[in-house]
C-alpha cells in the first residue's frame, strides 16, 4: 500500500475511544536477508520481514484532559499489581496461579483479558503476563467505506498543532506492529 490520507476515522487504544482527523497511512515492511553466501551466483534474496504500518493523526481533546501515552512498550511481569482497565495476555501459566478474578476467563497460556482488579488470587509461581498495547485504528474513506488496522500501537512523537474553541488539537505520530489485521 502506498501512503494513503484519510480525513477523519476513530481509534480504539486502551479501551478509549478516540476521534482522530487528518490521518496518513504507510506500510512499510523490513527485509530479511537469505542470500547463499556459497554459491557462485551472487544474487542477493530478501524474504518480506515484519509488516508496520506508519501512522500520523490528530485528535482533538479539551484542555486538561491527558493526552495518550508516548512510547508505551509491551511489558512483561513474573510478579506485582495489574492496572485495571489494562489488557493482558497470560503468555506463560504456570499451574496454580490463578488470574480469574481479575478478568481472565480461563487460567491457560494464550488467554487475553482486560484486568478488572489489581490483585491475582493467586500469583506466587512466577507466571508471565504480557501487558498489551493493543488498538484498532477505522479510517472512512469517502465513497469505500471503511478500512480498519487493528495491532499494537506505539506512539512515538506528540505536538499541540492548534486550538479550536475549548479543545486543543493534538498531532501525534506512531506505529502499528504485531499480528497486524486488515479488513
Amino acid at each position: 500500500m502506498a501512503k494513503t490520507e484519510f480525513a477523519r476515522g476513530t481509534l480504539l487504544y486502551n479501551l478509549v475511544e478516540y476521534g482522530v482527523t487528518d490521518i496518513t497511512v504507510d506500510d512499510a515492511y523490513s527485509e530479511i536477508d537469505v542470500t547463499d553466501t556459497l554459491s557462485t551466483l551472487g544474487y542477493s534474496e530478501f524474504l518480506g520481514g515484519r509488516r508496520t504500518i506508519n501512522v500520523s493523526f490528530n485528535v482533538f481533546k479539551l484542555a486538561g484532559v491527558a493526552d495518550i501515552v508516548l512510547n508505551q512498550q509491551e511489558t512483561v511481569k513474573t510478579s506485582g499489581a495489574l492496572v485495571v482497565g489494562a489488557a493482558y495476555r497470560l503468555t506463560d501459566w504456570i499451574t496454580d496461579d490463578n488470574f480469574m478474578n481479575v478478568g481472565a476467563a480461563s487460567n491457560a497460556d494464550g488467554v487475553e483479558f482486560i484486568a478488572s482488579g489489581t490483585t491475582p488470587t493467586h500469583w506466587t509461581h512466577a507466571s508471565i503476563v504480557t501487558r498489551m498495547n493493543e488498538c484498532t485504528l477505522t479510517l472512512v474513506d469517502s465513497g469505500i467505506g471503511t478500512t480498519s488496522y487493528s495491532g499494537n500501537l506505539i506512539l512515538l512523537t506528540k505536538g499541540i498543532s492548534g486550538t479550536i474553541d475549548d479543545a486543543v488539537k493534538v498531532a501525534y505520530t506512531g506505529r502499528i506492529t504485531g499480528t497486524l489485521t486488515e479488513s
